[in-house]
């Protein structure tokens, strides 16, 4: 009998052993999503710690190679971990309208999916025999790409924008865009990943998962060999991507020998807080601001010569925006105005906007030493009247002459501060609520300046992977290629938070990968000068008042991602969805086996 009760007790004492032992596997897998969350934002702005960069993915790798299967808990732990990356990394989103913190949240919900996403793909691609040296940066690179085209796109944080200011390895960005960076790095992570193992104590030691030997394919022989593998692979793909970055660095178009573009361009930028409904008083305060700005950079050119002032994004507007009539234009019926005297209106405030710009022309002349008034490029509201009153965010081109000669509207809108998904289909809720209605942009556009052409851009169109290089590509298959891109932003919603400091690391990658000098005019800033290799020549700080004088110079060197765009990346992405659906299978499968048995 007693030994029936020792045996007993033992039995009973085996699954409460069993489930310690499952606590201690499942606490180091919170400690590691953890310090992946961590890392990655030490190595985000606004430390920026960019050598961090190369480790910040190896303990969601190391997780990801566990041989333990995780649990739904472990999951929600690294979805959790994700999550908070996202909400600091993202936090200055909801300065912009109380409404915001809600989608701040669900954004950053929505973005800490990707995390264990990475980690259950990978280990579906390793256990059907891919290297873990290839299973990470393809996964994490494809979901990256997959990132930056669901719900309109977010290209923010990508893991190759740590080392945006390590000049010789963002230069593979025009190969295969920011990929290419987030690639390399992800490897890198990877190896080490690999070689860690071995060195860990075992308390926290997590075994590679290798998968089972079968007659077709052998097992690997030892975790030495895959380790020395994984690091060979790495170094050669580093010091090739060193190699090339070196080459591009020792072009005459990215030294002192690079032609200039024979143009003087002012930045403006101011300190001016923006509210989301503009009193009338608040926009002509925040003009005078501006024009204010505009004159004292005319003052410290000197003898030099303006070619254009940029305004940033709305900072022009004043309550009245560029109107323009389309090629059947129809008077609304809330207006109460006949046909002619709705025509007759639209042209009355197009004259008075124009007339403002003159007068802005006039004052900048007498400021400085020139005869001739410098070109505007400025950020104003437009309104164009078809069938429907459609109103844009627009970047307006003021000619030397005084008049509009052109005008751009912003193609890639934010969604919720400019447009509400779905809600064409229910044009009538419209005119019930006060509901955002931003009307995309049909082209992208050159404006000459000069013998300069000019691609203008706004807002976030540079922090979308694949916005500013498909412009870009467009305008090169028409024939106008442009030499240089210039955005118009307000980040004066986003409070001097990182966000600003996100938004300009994707701007130095949309000037390596389109191979253009990139220029920036922002409300608090980032105000910026990138040349075509991604350095910042010149930058403002941060919520303050200044200008900056660019006198660019001309790059259009080849890549290989103006010629294919993102195409070559969207392979990693179908790998991403191909491993998802054998996971599920796979999955699926032995679910119905635990069943039947």
């Amino acid at each position: 009998m007693e030994d029936a009760s020792r045996a007993g007790n033992a039995s009973e004492g085996k699954p409460k052993r069993d489930d310690a032992k499952r606590r201690r596997l499942r606490r180091p897998w919170v400690l590691w999503a953890l310090l992946g969350a961590l890392l990655m934002w030490l190595a985000m702005e606004p430390l920026a710690w960019w050598p961090l960069g190369w480790v910040a993915l190896v303990p969601w790798s190391l997780l990801a190679l566990s041989s333990s299967s995780p649990s739904r808990r472990e999951y929600r732990w690294l979805w959790l971990a994700g999550s908070l990356f996202w909400l600091v990394a993202l936090y200055g989103l909801c300065f912009a309208h109380p409404a915001m913190f809600l989608g701040w949240f669900t954004l950053s919900v929505y973005l800490g999916v990707y995390a264990p996403l990475f980690v259950g793909l990978v280990r579906v691609a390793h256990r059907n025999r891919v290297p873990a040296v290839l299973a990470i940066p393809i996964v994490w690179v494809g979901l990256e790409l997959i990132r930056g085209y669901a719900f309109t796109g977010f290209s923010a944080c990508m893991l190759g924008h740590t080392q945006a200011d390590v000049a010789i390895l963002i230069q593979v960005t025009d190969l295969f865009g920011s990929y290419a960076v987030s690639f390399v790095v992800a490897a890198v992570a990877a190896a080490i990943a690999i070689g860690l193992r071995r060195y860990l104590p075992q308390r926290w030691q997590l075994p590679v998962e290798q998968p089972p030997a079968t007659p077709e394919v052998a097992a690997p022989k030892s975790a030495a060999d895959s380790a020395f593998a994984g690091m060979a692979f790495a170094a050669v793909l580093l010091l090739a991507t060193l190699g090339y970055g070196a080459w591009r660095l020792g072009q005459p178009e990215a030294t002192a020998k690079a032609e200039s573009l024979g143009v003087t361009i002012a930045l403006i930028q101011r300190n001016e807080a923006v509210e989301y409904i503009m009193p009338s008083e608040r926009g002509a305060e925040i003009f005078a601001s501006y024009l204010r700005g505009s004159q004292e950079a005319m003052a410290a050119a000197g003898p030099q010569r303006v070619d254009l002032v940029v305004w940033p994004e709305s900072m022009f507007s004043r309550g009245m925006p560029w109107m323009d009539l389309g090629d059947q234009p129809v008077a609304p019926a809330e207006a109460g105005l006949s046909q002619e005297e709705f025509l007759n209106r639209v042209q009355v405030n197009a004259e008075v906007w124009q007339q403002n710009a003159d007068e802005v022309q006039r004052r900048l002349v007498l400021s400085g030493s020139q005869s001739s008034p410098p070109s505007l490029l400025v950020g104003s509201g437009a309104m164009r009247f078809e069938q429907r009153p459609q109103q844009y965010s627009g970047a307006v081109f003021v000619g030397s002459r005084g008049r509009v000669d052109d005008w751009y509207g912003k193609q890639h809108l934010v969604m919720f501060g400019e447009y509400i998904p779905f809600m064409e289909w229910f044009p009538s809720l419209y005119t019930w609520l006060p509901l955002p209605r931003v009307t995309p942009g049909a082209e992208a556009k050159v404006f000459p300046l000069a013998d300069t052409q000019i691609a203008p851009n706004i807002c976030f169109e540079t922090a979308v992977e694949c916005a500013t290089i498909d412009q870009v590509r467009r305008l090169a298959a028409t024939g106008t290629p442009p030499d240089m891109i210039i955005n118009l932003t307000n980040d004066a919603w986003f409070g001097g938070s990182p966000v600003l400091d996100h938004h300009r690391r994707c701007s130095q990658f949309a000037a390596v990968s389109t191979r253009r000098p990139l220029l920036m005019a922002s409300n608090t800033g980032p105000t910026i000068w990138v040349d075509g290799s991604g350095r910042l020549v010149e930058q403002l700080p941060k919520s303050s008042d200044g200008h900056i004088l660019a006198q660019p110079t001309r790059d259009g060197r080849w890549g290989l991602y103006q010629t294919c765009g993102d195409w070559p990346v969207r392979a990693l992405g179908a790998i991403v969805v191909v491993l998802a659906a054998v996971g599920f299978v796979q999955r699926r499968k032995v679910s119905q086996r635990s069943s039947s048995s």
